[in-house]
């Protein structure tokens, strides 16, 4: 809304027209509405999932441990067997899948960035667009010639 004109008879256009405030608009409302917007918001949960993914790459490469046992009848005989199988790291172990998801995670933190970049250029020119709106309407009571 740039201005209210009022029919308002014997006065001036400049005193008929009535220009509101404009809201004051603080820096830290631009970090609130970047993370909000949906494009930002799809970006985060793409970063989230390639991490997750990333970890799970990573856990399938490593050390695992794994206890056995068992018991057995036979004829009268009982016997027990235990174990403790250890599968070492040797060679490439899934190398190629973690470096992958790992080159995913970057790309997606960079692609996050830039999201946020477009956002936050957008959102400020769209407040700069309306200081200067605001700024039109608080002259047109000067700016407007009287009929």
């Amino acid at each position: 809304l740039l201005g209210v004109l009022t029919a308002e008879d014997g006065a001036t256009l400049a005193d008929r027209v009535v220009v509101p405030a404009p809201a004051p608009i603080a820096a830290p409302d631009v970090a609130v509405a970047v993370e909000q917007r949906p494009d930002v918001r799809a970006a985060v949960a793409r970063l989230d999932e390639r991490r997750t993914q990333a970890a799970a790459e990573k856990a399938l490469g490593g050390i695992a441990i794994a206890a056995m046992g068992g018991y057995k009848r036979t004829s009268g005989t009982n016997t027990g067997t235990a174990g403790v199988s250890i599968d070492l790291p040797i060679g490439a172990r899934n190398r190629p899948a973690r470096v992958r998801a790992e080159a995913e995670v970057t790309a997606a933190t960079a692609d996050l960035e830039q999201v946020r970049a477009l956002a936050r250029a957008e959102i400020t020119q769209a407040l700069l667009a309306a200081d200067l709106l605001a700024s039109h309407a608080a002259r047109v009571a000067t700016d407007l010639v009287e009929p």
